[in-house]
C-alpha cells in the first residue's frame, strides 16, 4: 500500500476508500496536472465527484480538493467553522483563541487586514503556554485537546497571512487536522462539505488547480 493510502484510511469502512480515491486526485493532479483518464473512468463515470465528496470522512482531504478551485476567503471561513466547533475545550477566561477564529472571519468579509488576523493568530498561540499537562491516560483528552483546538483557532487566522494559496490551503489543513484530534472526523468533514462547493472535474484540470496543489503527503515518496 503506498504512503498516501495509509495516511489517509479512516475507521470508516467505506468512508476508507473515497478517501483514498481523492488522496489519489490529489496526487494526480499535483504530478500531472489532472486526474488521468483510469482515474476517471473508475471514479467519475457521471463527470463529477460528488459520490466521492458526499461519503469521504477526511475533513482534511476535502479542504484540498476543494482547495484546487476554492476561494481562499471560502477555504479559511471552512477552517474558521471547524476551530469552531472546539473551541469550548479552551479554559474559560481565555478568549484569545476565539478572538484569533473571529479576526479571521472579519479578514473574510473584508473587515480587517490580514495583519490584525496575524496578530490574532500569534496571540492564540501564546495562549497555548497557559495550558497546563495533566495526567490523563488517553492522548487524545484533557490538555492535549485543549492545546488542539487552540492550535485550530490559530490555524484559522494564520491562513489569513498566507503569501500564496498553495499556503493557504496548508494552513487551513493544519488548522482542520489539529481540529481532528478533538471533535469527530465526520462531524467536520460535514462542516467542511456545508462551507464549500464540491469542485468539478474541469476545475480540477485547470492549470490553476495544479499550481494550488502541494505535496505534503507524497513529499517523501
Amino acid at each position: 500500500m503506498k504512503e498516501y493510502e495509509l495516511l489517509y484510511c479512516d475507521e470508516s469502512g467505506g468512508s476508507a476508500k473515497m478517501v483514498t480515491a481523492l488522496a489519489e486526485l490529489l496526487r494526480q493532479v499535483a504530478h500531472d496536472g489532472s486526474p488521468s483518464r483510469a482515474w476517471r473512468n473508475e471514479h467519475a463515470k457521471d463527470g463529477n465527484i460528488h459520490e466521492l465528496w458526499a461519503a469521504a470522512a477526511d475533513a482534511e482531504v476535502l479542504v484540498r480538493v476543494a482547495g484546487l478551485a476554492a476561494d481562499p476567503k471560502a477555504l479559511v471561513l471552512a477552517a474558521c467553522a471547524c476551530a469552531r466547533m472546539v473551541l469550548p475545550l479552551v479554559p474559560e477566561g481565555d478568549g484569545r483563541p476565539r478572538l484569533a477564529v473571529e479576526a479571521a472571519e472579519a479578514w473574510a468579509r473584508g473587515e480587517v487586514s490580514s495583519s490584525d488576523a496575524r496578530r490574532a493568530s500569534d496571540a492564540a498561540f501564546d495562549a497555548r503556554s497557559d495550558v497546563e499537562p495533566d495526567s490523563s491516560r488517553d492522548g487524545t483528552t484533557g490538555w492535549r485537546r485543549v492545546d488542539r483546538a487552540i492550535s485550530a483557532a490559530r490555524g484559522a487566522s494564520a491562513a489569513t497571512d498566507s503569501p500564496t494559496i498553495a499556503s493557504t490551503i496548508d494552513a487551513v489543513a493544519y488548522a482542520i487536522d489539529c481540529a481532528a484530534h478533538a471533535a469527530p472526523a465526520a462531524d467536520l468533514a460535514n462542516v467542511v462539505r456545508g462551507c464549500l462547493a464540491c469542485p468539478t472535474l474541469e476545475q480540477l484540470s485547470a492549470p490553476s488547480a495544479r499550481e494550488r496543489a502541494t505535496r505534503p503527503f507524497w513529499a517523501t515518496w
